[in-house]
């Protein structure tokens, strides 16, 4: 016994999305739109409005304004840091950036002063127990840089005066420079990137008789 079905013109129509999917959608939209908001918010907070401090603790010459706004700017910039490292994680925090502008609230204000407080007890002594190992490397890596940049500016000089002051009445093509520039350029990072090989290790920091001078 075979069985008939009848097959009408509404089954081939494509049907739209769900309702469950129309609401999940309208979601994940006002998710996007609250988390550019206050993330705008913060950005604002953090480099606009501390940008302006800073002029303005400037313009009046207020020393500890202006120490105040520098611990700021550094304890912003370990946070972007760390923002960016662990953003896979903080994104599912609820209210993650509601609370970042309290706490950017709290390291600005004047009566909190939660910049320099957490400058002076977690960032300096961070900072000072890597200080030796910074300033030897980065005077290792000025002294092995420096000579390559400078015989690449000479030599960039030398190819401009030597157009300039050429006996052919022609003015010397920019993007003929340009290319030389680049072509010295390239040849000086390929020596950097072999000089590096010759950084010594860490352990040599402490040797007597190096000096340790940053750049």
């Amino acid at each position: 016994m075979s069985s008939s079905y009848v097959y009408y013109e509404d089954d081939f129509q494509p049907k739209g999305p769900s309702l469950f999917r129309r609401m999940l959608d309208l979601f994940m939209f006002a998710v996007a739109v609250h988390a550019f908001f206050f993330q705008f918010i913060a950005l604002s907070v953090s480099c606009l409005w501390v940008s302006y401090l800073i002029y303005k603790a400037l313009k009046t010459n207020d020393k500890e304004k202006q120490v105040d706004l520098l611990c700021a700017s550094i304890v912003f910039n370990m946070v972007y840091f760390v923002e960016f490292l662990a953003w896979w994680i903080l994104r599912f925090i609820p209210l993650y950036y509601e609370l970042k502008i309290l706490m950017f609230i709290w390291l600005l204000h004047p009566k909190t002063r939660g910049a320099s407080l957490i400058f002076n007890n977690f960032i300096t002594p961070a900072f000072d127990s890597v200080s030796k190992r910074v300033d030897y490397s980065s005077a290792k890596m000025d002294k092995l840089i420096s000579p390559y940049l400078e015989s690449s500016a000479t030599a960039i000089q030398d190819k401009y005066e030597q157009a300039k002051n050429s006996s052919v009445e022609v003015k010397p093509d920019p993007n003929a420079l340009l290319e030389k520039a680049d072509a010295l350029l390239a040849e000086t990072a390929k020596k950097i990137s072999f000089a590096f090989i010759a950084l010594p290790t860490t352990d040599s920091v402490h040797q007597p008789g190096v000096s340790h001078q940053a750049w």
